[in-house]
Parts: structure tokens; C-alpha cells; sequence
């Protein structure tokens, strides 16, 4: 990924002294994303099961080798306001209007599907930065540093695939209709595909660390902790089916089937109603990530601009089953004027 930012000192363009401490600007984010599934088979070929999932038939929920997406993920409006208590201490508040950078949302086709960005989420953010100087001398000087930032998303409509109550990976089981005219049965995820209100999440990350600077020298050593909540799904229509858990003829249905057993038949035929859907086995669930990082930078005073040139590290751990963990290394470049 990569990013182009964008500020302006708003004191430019008037000599009011309300201004003086304000700026604006933009962010603009790019991500380039390839999804590996990794299938791996228990026995037999990887070939055979990926061929099974990858089904067209399937028309949601299909499992691929990998998907991909490039492009623009994400593009900020950015107002914020600069205060400078002493020598060498700053603080900073903004504020942010996040706008989606690509139109596609989650189609529900894949089970594992590259999206950039926050899946087509409008965001409103909020944040701060402080550093206050703890050591200075002429061999350099030691600041601490502290940084916030929130992100609540707003909620927009999705397709989402579900699997029934108590019944998990229910969507790959088949279906019978209640009349009994289906010719064949007909994959759960062509029904239990449904179009939701997502109730997004709020993005919240703080950091803290140490800053070194000598000249135009500057080294980090940080901690960051990033997560966000667990999203809520509400059906936009209300679910109406009169499609039952395949049994043994097209005419019965077995609604005690599970994905590892198929049991009887039902005495009479059983649809899937709308309480029998968990909306909750469609949703992201809540993730919490530790990260450590450092970095090293240098600024070249000019005579007309200056230059930063930065390189860093990370590490981060999540707390759960919902990230993986991950390193990653990262570059910067800026100009000052």
C-alpha cells in the first residue's frame, strides 16, 4: 500500500489570528490486496475440493485460490489544529471525513474476498497527537509521544451469507423446496444469502513511544494497540423461504441435518424461518492487535524546501483468531514549505 497526504496552513492564505494555528489538506490511500485461501485437504487433492467450492452453481459463498483488488481504498478530508505550549512540545487535534476511494461493496460471491478499504463505509474521525520533551541536551534531545485516533463508520447495505442457528457452515448444505418441484436440490447459499444493513464498527488505535532527535536524525521506538467492535446485522426484507434442509428424496426435508450428518426425514416438511437464520455468523467479529514498531529518519534542510526520508519496521500480534499476525516494513517521503 501507499499513501499521498496533502496539509496547508490555512494562516497562508489569511493574516486572521484566529487562523494562524489551523490547517487543512487530504489523504489519499492506496492498497494493492492478494487473497491466498490456502485450502488444504484433509485427503485426497486440494485440486478436487477447491474445484468443488469454486462452483458457479454455488452463485454465493464460493471458495477460489485467491482474489485480488487495486486501487484507491480510501480518501480523507482532513482539518485539524496545531498548539504549541513550549519548546518542543506540540499537540494537535483533527478531524476527518473518511469517503470510500472504491464503489464495489462485499458481493457475497466469495467466502474470502479481497476489499479494499472499509467495505464501502462512510467514516467520521477524530484524533490527536502529543509529545512533550523529557531529555534535551547538545548529544539530542528525548521526547515522549502519544497519539489517538478514532473512526466510527456509518452503516450501508451488503449481501451477506448466513448460516442457520446452531448449525455452523450450514450454508453448504442443500436445499429441497416444500412443494417438491425442484429438479434438483439447490445449494443453502442461493437462500441464505441475504441482503443486510451493516452496523459498522468504530476503528480505534492509540500509540505511544519514544522519540530521538539529533540535527535532522530522528529514531522511534513505539507500542501501538489497534482494534475495533464487532459488526450488527439487521435483514433489509423480511426473509420469507419455502425451502427446507435436503433429505433423502427431493420431496423431504431433514431439518436436523447438520454439515457433518444427515439425519431422518421430517415427519412433515420443515421450511427454514426467518428466527432459524443467525445474522451474527455473517458479521466481523471484534479484533484487537498489539504492535511494536521502530524507525529512522532524516530531514535535509534547502534552501528553498526541506526533505524527510524514513524507513521503519513492525510487528504486531493480534488476541485473537480474527487477524492474523503480521510483519511489514514501510518507507516515507516528505517535502516541507
Amino acid at each position: 500500500g501507499a499513501a499521498i497526504e496533502f496539509r496547508r496552513a490555512l494562516n497562508k492564505y489569511s493574516e486572521s489570528r484566529l487562523l494562524r494555528s489551523f490547517w487543512a489538506g487530504w489523504t489519499l490511500s492506496f492498497e494493492a490486496l492478494d487473497y491466498g485461501t490456502g485450502v488444504a485437504a484433509a485427503s485426497g487433492s486440494e485440486e478436487g475440493l477447491l474445484a468443488a467450492f469454486d462452483n458457479p452453481n454455488l452463485v454465493y459463498g464460493q471458495i477460489t485460490a485467491s482474489t485480488s483488488s487495486k486501487g484507491l481504498s480510501e480518501a480523507r478530508i482532513n482539518f485539524g489544529f496545531d498548539f504549541k505550549p513550549g519548546h518542543q512540545a506540540d499537540l494537535t487535534i483533527y478531524t476527518y471525513l473518511s469517503i470510500p476511494g472504491s464503489m464495489r461493496t462485499q458481493t457475497a460471491q466469495y467466502l474470502f474476498e479481497a476489499l479494499r478499504g472499509y467495505n464501502h463505509h462512510v467514516g467520521i474521525g477524530f484524533g490527536t497527537h502529543i509529545q512533550l520533551p523529557l531529555y534535551q541536551s547538545d548529544c539530542g534531545d528525548i521526547f515522549f509521544y502519544l497519539d489517538g485516533d478514532v473512526n466510527n463508520l456509518f452503516s450501508c447495505k451488503q449481501m451477506r451469507t448466513l448460516d442457520l442457528n446452531d448449525k455452523p457452515w450450514s450454508r453448504f448444505l442443500l436445499l429441497n423446496k416444500a412443494d417438491g418441484t425442484s429438479v434438483a436440490s439447490i445449494p443453502a447459499t442461493q437462500i441464505l444469502t441475504q441482503k443486510v444493513h451493516v452496523k459498522a464498527y468504530t476503528v480505534g488505535d492509540i500509540a505511544l513511544g519514544f522519540r530521538f532527535q539529533y540535527y535532522g536524525l530522528e529514531a522511534e521506538l513505539g507500542y501501538a494497540l489497534w482494534g475495533h467492535g464487532t459488526e450488527r446485522l439487521e435483514l433489509v426484507d423480511n426473509f420469507a423461504s419455502d425451502y427446507g434442509i435436503a433429505g433423502s428424496t427431493l420431496t423431504n426435508s431433514a431439518s436436523n441435518s447438520t454439515i457433518a450428518m444427515l439425519a431422518a426425514n421430517d415427519t412433515n416438511f420443515t421450511p427454514i424461518v426467518q428466527t432459524d437464520l443467525n445474522l451474527s455468523s455473517g458479521a466481523a467479529g471484534s479484533v484487537i492487535t498489539n504492535r511494536v514498531n521502530g524507525a529512522i529518519g532524516y530531514l535535509f534542510f534547502g534552501a528553498k524546501f526541506d526533505t524527510l526520508i524514513g524507513l521503519g519496521a513492525f510487528f504486531e500480534a493480534p488476541q485473537n483468531n480474527a487477524m492474523v499476525r503480521q510483519w511489514g516494513i514501510w518507507s516515507k517521503i516528505g517535502l516541507f514549505f
